[in-house]
């Protein structure tokens, strides 16, 4: 439930954001044409749990110290709610100008999997990123 309203809470935010007139209750957006409700589903728990599994592997394999291996794996988190709650946005604003029918079936399952992917290289670019500047480079030629 907390992720839910997160989601919601985030999506509304962001939708105010951009200019669409938003009214959330609980994990109910109103928009102007629409009626979304972010149900269980939605709540972004399956992607917060793979992209915090994936973030575990990927630190695994990094040069880093322990102390920014748990910054990496925090931020995976992070990225997960933010993610979740973009992909509600993009919802919101489709189901407002293309149609209820537009954000039904196989594009929810498109776009679901469309932001976990850009969520992974997202967090995979911040992986190269910590390890060039906090791991010490290694002299040209030496050991």
């Amino acid at each position: 439930m907390p992720l839910q309203l997160v989601a919601s809470w985030g999506a509304e935010m962001l939708l105010r954001l951009i200019g669409l007139s938003v009214y959330r209750s609980g994990n109910i957006l109103q928009l102007p044409h629409q009626l979304l409700n972010v149900s269980q589903a939605c709540s972004g728990l399956r992607s917060l749990a793979c992209l915090v599994a994936l973030a575990l592997v990927l630190v695994s394999l990094s040069r880093l110290q322990s102390w920014s291996r748990m910054l990496f794996v925090a931020s995976a988190a992070c990225v997960a709610i933010l993610a979740n709650a973009l992909r509600v946005t993009g919802t919101g604003i489709l189901s407002q100008y293309a149609g209820r029918s537009s954000i039904q079936g196989l594009w929810h399952s498109f776009e679901g999997w469309f932001v976990f992917v850009l969520s992974f290289l997202l967090l995979s670019a911040e992986l190269l990123y910590l390890q060039r500047i906090l791991t010490p480079s290694r002299p040209e030629g030496g050991q």
